[in-house]
């Protein structure tokens, strides 16, 4: 079963590292996972979610976790354990775009839009304000870097030409 799963995606709250595994052939047929790791001790956080992506700490216990595959952004509210109090819709996408990766910039959460040659700039409420155009068509990730003032962006290659 677990050669049928792969990782997609890491991040961090506090001491705990998230992990995220999606189902190598079929991820629109089997959900995916999130767990959280933390001194040993392995919690599943979630299993109804397709391809986990973004792990973005908006605040103390606040993560925000996206599906790639229905452009779902969900916020989860961790407890003091590392155990998921409370999940909700952060923000929908239209059909068709596919959240990535991303970052926290001050008041505002970067998303990375797959296909869509471009960054998402959203609220921390999850109101999308701008897109970024990026010179690629798709964004895997983006991360600021506050030395430079500059954004950093990267992109797949994958399903693309050279021409």
């Amino acid at each position: 079963m677990t050669s049928e799963y792969r990782s997609n995606d890491v991040g961090w709250r506090g001491g705990y590292q998230l992990l995220g595994f999606m189902h190598r052939s079929k991820p629109n047929v089997h959900a995916g996972y999130v767990y959280g790791l933390s001194y040993g001790s392995r919690d599943l956080l979630d299993d109804s979610i397709c391809i986990p992506n973004m792990f973005v700490e908006i605040e103390s216990s606040k993560i925000l976790i996206s599906d790639s595959l229905k452009g779902e952004n969900w916020l989860y509210e961790l407890d003091t354990n590392g155990a998921v109090a409370n999940k909700k819709l952060w923000a929908q996408l239209e059909s068709g775009i596919a959240t990535d990766g991303g970052c926290l910039v001050g008041d505002f959460v970067l998303i990375s839009l797959w296909d869509r040659t471009g960054i998402g700039v959203f609220t921390k409420a999850g109101e999308l304000k701008q897109t970024i155009q990026l010179p690629v068509l798709r964004p895997t990730t983006c991360k600021y870097d506050s030395a430079l003032s500059a954004l950093w962006a990267t992109s797949a290659s994958d399903g693309l030409t050279l021409d």
